[in-house]
């Protein structure tokens, strides 16, 4: 049949090759039916009934290579959008999921995003593959274009989170990364995750001033929703920035003041800003933190200690003289006696109090 179609009858001849393929395939001979399709194709290369031929028969033998470029050549020949659409994201899904070559899913589903640009489905299977290549900055534009199309802030803060992972872990960018956390904390508040890993590069980096923003912006974030208890927790550690790191003791101050207001009852607060004040030399407000300590645990020794010496200090001997009086009812004035003497010598003699409990 083939001797008597003319040269120029490339229809005709690329349709006779396509037929004794078709039948070869059919009788389990598959180079032979290759031969007669790659002769088709030659004479006609669009002859799309034996390119899809070509596809079954090396999708048959697992060769997915060839299948994707049978399947690549077909895609050449269509102009409707939703069926190129189509036909890339199967392309790509071969090229992933059974040809394992990551790159070439990638131009096919890149190709595929350029018409169908929000196609959530095609965007994390991007992602999946960005990630699995290690491309790492391709990764980060891709969840960025899946957080612009979040309205949720609470998912579009795990975009925004995993986003500054990447930029801590993979492309080693800590300032970028401490900045897509605080927007992330900016979507959810409640994200404390974000929070700690903005703690930890900065303290790592020993940047006390953008960490103490850092407690700054949290702790307005929060402000007035009632998590007292977080609250707390983030005054005392600014409060322990400003003393022990940045050395700033009336901003410490200030902290742990605040810290004691949401946890009025904690010894630890009262300790702190007791010895702030004492060494801000603001012994009124000292005594004040001590007697605050006092009346949460009475029996604590300490704080009777440091208001003996605070009231002498201050020369308020008659104060002086009712603490050292309370040592020694309980038994530990033994160490305030020279103190002792000194207030007995300022009070004009031998002095007692009016119980006749009389200080060593």
């Amino acid at each position: 049949m083939l001797t008597s179609l003319e040269e120029n009858d490339t229809e005709q001849r690329a349709y006779v090759y396509f037929k004794l393929g078709a039948i070869k395939q059919a009788q389990g001979q598959g180079k032979q039916a290759i031969n007669n399709f790659e002769k088709a194709l030659q004479v006609e290369p669009n002859h799309a009934a034996t390119l899809q031929a070509m596809v079954q028969i090396y999708d048959q033998l697992k060769d997915w290579p060839q299948v994707c470029h049978y399947k690549r050549l077909i895609l050449d020949n269509v102009v409707d959008g939703q069926e190129r659409f189509k036909m890339l994201v199967e392309l790509g899904d071969i090229w992933s999921d059974k040809a394992n070559n990551p790159q070439k899913a990638i131009e096919a589903l890149e190709e595929a995003l350029e018409l169908e640009p929000q196609s959530h489905v095609l965007l994390h299977k991007l992602l999946a593959l960005y990630q699995k290549a290690q491309q790492w900055e391709r990764m980060v534009d891709c969840l960025e274009r899946i957080s612009q199309l979040e309205h949720n802030p609470e998912r579009k803060s795990k975009y925004v989170f995993t986003m500054a992972q990447l930029y801590r872990d993979k492309i080693e960018d800590q300032a970028r990364a401490v900045e897509l956390f605080n927007e992330a904390l900016d979507l959810n508040p409640g994200y404390l995750e974000a929070f700690e890993r903005i703690n930890k590069i900065l303290t790592s980096q020993k940047d006390w001033p953008q960490l103490e923003r850092a407690y700054r912006k949290m702790l307005h974030r929060i402000a007035g929703k009632g998590n007292v208890e977080l609250e707390f927790n983030l005054w005392h550690a600014l409060g322990l920035i400003y003393r022990d790191r940045i050395g700033d003791a009336d901003k410490a101050i200030e902290a742990f003041r605040m810290s004691s207001r949401a946890r009025p009852e904690d010894m630890t607060e009262h300790m702190i800003l007791s010895e702030l004040y004492e060494t801000a030399n603001d012994l009124d407000s000292a005594i004040g933190e001590y007697q605050s300590i006092l009346k949460i645990d009475a029996m604590r020794v300490d704080p009777y200690r440091k208001l003996y010496t605070l009231y002498l200090t201050k020369k308020t001997y008659d104060e002086a003289w009712c603490l050292a009086a309370a040592l020694a009812f309980l038994r530990q004035a033994g160490e305030c006696a020279e103190g002792w003497r000194r207030v007995r010598s300022h009070r004009g003699g031998p002095g007692s109090t009016s119980t006749g409990t009389s200080p060593p």
